[in-house]
Formats: C-alpha cells, sequence, structure tokens
C-alpha cells in the first residue's frame, strides 16, 4: 500500500472527532476521540477536540473550559501531550485577557514537561512553555527554564528568545549577556541572538553599540549580513552613518579568503543595499561579483532577492527584468540538482508577482521530476484562488504526466483539488479528484471536496460525494463533516 495520501482509522476518527467539536457536537466528538483504541493517538484526538470546542465562537468561555474539564482527566498519562494540550489551553486564556490564569497555567505545563524522558522532547516543550512566558511579559520565569533544559539546541533556542524579547525591552546590557552566554557550539543560535541585538540597537539609534555587538559575532561572514543589515536599517535616518556601516561591511567581505564563502558576504551587501533602497549600488556589486566569476548560482540568488526588493518597492518592471537576468545565471549552474531547487524557488517568485504564465514556463525548464511537478502544483494552487478554475484543471492534467514523480502526481492535483474546492468551483474540484490516478491521493481530494461543500451548508453534494470515495477512512472523514454540517 502506497503511503501518499493514505490514512489510518485512527487518524480519521481523530479529524471526524475535530469536525464534530468544531461544528459545536462535543459530546460526540469526545465519545469518538474516547474510543480511539490507540492511548497515544487517543491523547492527541483528546487534545485537539478540547482545544477546537475552546476555539469555538458564541459560547461563554467559562463555560467552554468547564466542559472541557473531564475531559482532559481522561488524558492518557503521557507527559508530552498533557503538556501540549496545557499550553494550548494556556495560550486560548491568554487570549481570552486572562493573563493570570494563563500564568498559572502555564506553570502546571511546565511540571508535565520536566516528566518528559527525550531530553530533545523535553527541551522543546520547555521552548515552547519559554516563549509564552515571554508573550506574558514574564521575561525572568522563560529564562529560568534555560536551568531545566538539557539538550543544548533547545536551551540555546530559549537563550536566544530571551535575548530579543530584553532587547525589545530596551535592557540591552541584559540581553547581551544572555546572548553571549549561548554554547559556543550552538552558533547559529549565538549569531542570530547578537545580529538581532544589533539590529534593534541600530532601530534605537545606538548605531556604535549595534557596530560593537555585531563584532561579536563569531563569523566573519555573518558579521558582514549583520552590519549590512545595521547599515540599511538607519539608511533614511542618517545616511551618511549608513554609508559608513556599508563601507565597513564592504571591507570585511573584501577581506574573506575563501571564494564562495566572499561571494556569498557580497551577495548579502548587494541584497542589504537593495533593501536600503540604493538599487543602483546593489547592481554595483553584484557586477563586481560577475566580474570576479564567482558561482551563477550565487549571483543568481543575489538578483533573485533584489527582484524581491524592487516589487515591494513598487519598481515591478526592473523586479521582473532582474527575474529574468536570474534565470539565466541559473541556467548556467553546473550541478543540476541546485539548478532544479533554484528555478523552483524563481517559480514561486514569479507566482508571487502574478506572473503566472513565467512560473508555468520556468516550471516547465525544471529537469527534476518532483521540482517540476511542486512548481506546478503551486501554480495550480495560485490560479484556483484567483479564480481561473480551467487553468487550474489544466495545470492538474499536466502533472498527472510527469514520469518520475510518482508521489507529487497524486498530490499536486489533489492540492488543486483542494484549492479550488475551498474558492467553491465544485465541479471541477471534483472533476480534477476523479482524474487522479492513485487510489489514496483521489479519496484525499474527493474527501476535502465534500469537506468544503458540507461546510459550505451543500451538504445533500457532500454525502454523494462522501459515497464515492472508495477509501473506507477518507469516506468516514468526509461523512463526519456531513454529519458535523447536520
Amino acid at each position: 500500500m502506497p503511503w501518499w495520501g493514505a490514512i489510518e482509522p485512527s487518524e480519521a476518527e481523530r479529524k471526524i472527532a475535530i469536525q464534530l467539536a468544531e461544528a459545536g457536537q462535543f459530546e460526540e466528538a469526545a465519545k469518538i476521540a474516547e474510543g480511539i483504541a490507540d492511548p497515544r493517538d487517543q491523547a492527541r484526538a483528546i487534545r485537539d477536540v478540547v482545544l477546537a470546542h475552546l476555539e469555538r465562537d458564541g459560547l461563554d468561555p467559562a463555560k467552554r473550559l468547564a466542559d472541557v474539564n473531564d475531559l482532559i482527566l481522561k488524558i492518557s498519562r503521557d507527559p508530552e501531550i498533557i503538556a501540549e494540550l496545557i499550553i494550548g489551553v494556556a495560550e486560548w486564556l491568554a487570549k481570552q485577557g486572562e493573563p493570570s490564569h494563563a500564568l498559572g497555567t502555564l506553570v502546571r505545563a511546565e511540571g508535565f514537561a520536566k516528566l518528559i524522558g527525550d531530553k530533545s522532547q523535553k527541551g522543546e516543550a520547555m521552548w515552547t512553555i519559554a516563549g509564552q512566558y515571554l508573550t506574558l511579559g514574564e521575561i525572568d520565569r522563560a529564562k529560568a527554564m534555560t536551568d531545566l533544559i538539557e539538550d543544548k539546541f533547545w536551551k540555546a533556542a530559549v537563550q536566544s528568545d530571551v535575548s530579543l524579547a530584553l532587547a525589545d525591552a530596551g535592557d540591552f546590557f541584559d540581553a547581551e549577556q544572555v546572548a553571549a552566554a549561548i554554547d559556543d557550539a550552538e552558533i547559529i543560535e549565538r549569531v542570530e541572538a547578537f545580529a538581532r541585538l544589533g539590529e534593534i540597537l541600530a532601530a534605537a539609534g545606538q548605531v556604535d553599540e549595534a557596530r560593537r555587538v555585531v563584532d561579536r559575532i563569531p563569523h566573519v561572514g555573518a558579521q558582514v549580513r549583520a552590519l549590512a543589515k545595521v547599515a540599511a536599517l538607519v539608511a533614511k535616518a542618517d545616511e551618511a552613518k549608513a554609508n559608513a556601516v556599508f563601507a565597513e561591511a564592504d571591507a570585511l567581505a573584501t577581506g574573506i579568503v575563501d571564494p564562495e564563502d566572499q561571494a556569498e558576504a557580497f551577495k548579502t551587501l548587494a541584497v542589504q543595499l537593495a533593501e536600503a533602497g540604493w538599487f543602483d549600488r546593489a547592481d554595483a556589486v553584484l557586477a563586481r561579483l560577475i566580474a570576479k566569476e564567482a558561482s551563477a548560482y550565487m549571483i543568481s540568488r543575489g538578483l533573485e532577492e533584489i527582484a524581491q526588493s524592487l516589487w515591494d518597492a513598487g519598481q515591478k518592471a526592473a523586479a521582473t527584468q532582474h527575474l529574468g537576468k536570474a534565470e539565466l545565471f541559473t541556467a548556467m549552474t553546473e550541478y543540476p540538482g541546485g539548478k532544479s531547487f533554484h528555478l523552483l524557488d524563481i517559480s514561486h517568485i514569479y507566482i508571487a508577482f502574478g506572473q503566472h504564465d513565467a512560473a508555468e514556463r520556468v516550471a516547465a525548464g525544471i529537469e527534476n521530476a518532483m521540482h517540476r511537478a511542486v512548481a506546478l502544483s503551486d501554480i495550480g494552487v495560485a490560479l484556483a484562488e484567483i479564480g481561473q478554475p480551467a487553468e487550474a484543471a489544466r495545470i492538474a492534467a499536466v502533472i498527472s504526466e510527469i514520469e518520475g514523480a510518482e508521489g507529487w502526481r497524486g498530490e499536486g492535483p489533489a492540492n488543486i483539488a483542494n484549492a479550488l474546492a475551498a474558492a467553491g468551483e465544485v465541479a471541477a474540484a471534483e472533476a480534477v479528484a476523479e482524474g487522479i490516478v492513485e487510489t489514496y491521493w483521489r479519496a484525499n481530494a474527493l474527501a476535502q471536496v465534500a469537506i468544503a461543500l458540507a461546510k459550505r451548508g451543500q451538504l445533500s453534494e457532500a454525502e454523494r460525494i462522501a459515497r464515492r470515495i472508495e477509501d473506507p477512512a477518507w469516506r468516514a472523514v468526509a461523512l463526519g463533516a456531513v454529519a458535523a454540517g447536520l
């Protein structure tokens, strides 16, 4: 049995329970969730039903919380899932304007998180809780959690977030101290913490302090990137100071020995000059890259990112011109896999620009079958979303003919069918779904069409499609959506 598009019975039951909870049929949803045989799947289903019920509109918050209390007690003794659930409840309480209640709930979640045996899972749960503490303004509580985390990666992630929160609060000294405490081995988090602190200092007008902090970044290329961002941030307020910082970044980049690292640094410098609105200077830096015969890939990436900056600045013709140049340099890329992946990126940018014909032209030139199918799928979804169902259906048919992309020949058209259904183009969605050869992706797509119809109140049509689904699990999910709408 292929896994693409397939669904296990317990997953089908979980989806049905969520649909019922979202539709207000909490007791029925709870019964289905409780009836799932596997303890861990049952616990996750109960968690999702509880959170779906809490998020429902039109009910008194106190009643919603009372409704779920008994169900929460029935969850398995899995500390990871219990912690996830309690964190979700705390987040909901915060949105209800109950910060003190949310804080107390988070403390309970922390107690369960401490019981998680796996160090990485425990660290991730602690990181999530710390993030919620920061949302509530409890910086000291979040900071204290670093002492409870054994996993170095998650400890560094919390420290980085705490440093950012302190900097946002104007406590630059403590923010720097926390960033400096990040383990040297976790270089990405350490670099990010100092870089973000530098940006916040620059935005606060403390450019010299920003430059000093950036100097603590343990990688020259990352220093160039951070300095260039600092310069871009102050460019409008103080052009002379921005020029000085850009010059400093340029000098650092020039001193990098490794050709690829230097090319990356100059590409970053060009992109940040574009972000500052200095497009001619950005192009001049790229011209230096071309003169140095840097990799076509790096030049293309620079052109691509500058194109996006130009588009954001309203210079759409120039943006399209730069993206066209990026295509040309991508064609010179020697590594076929890298070329395909980069063309996928360019196709996505054309989609964002609303230039779907250009996106399809680029997609057609992607050698890697899976990447080509992914690009076409995203184009089809975009066309469905802007009200071009016939074109979306045509793209789905093209994907179904791609050799060597077995998974995506089902998933791509299914994504397009889902987008068509969500846009109300039911007939087109059904036709695309019916054209999918892979059994499980056809079932997935038809189920999504039925669900979309049920949510729109077209229950008889939803039931008609649901009953035609061959896969029993997806058929059950689709019929569950119909039941939720009754």
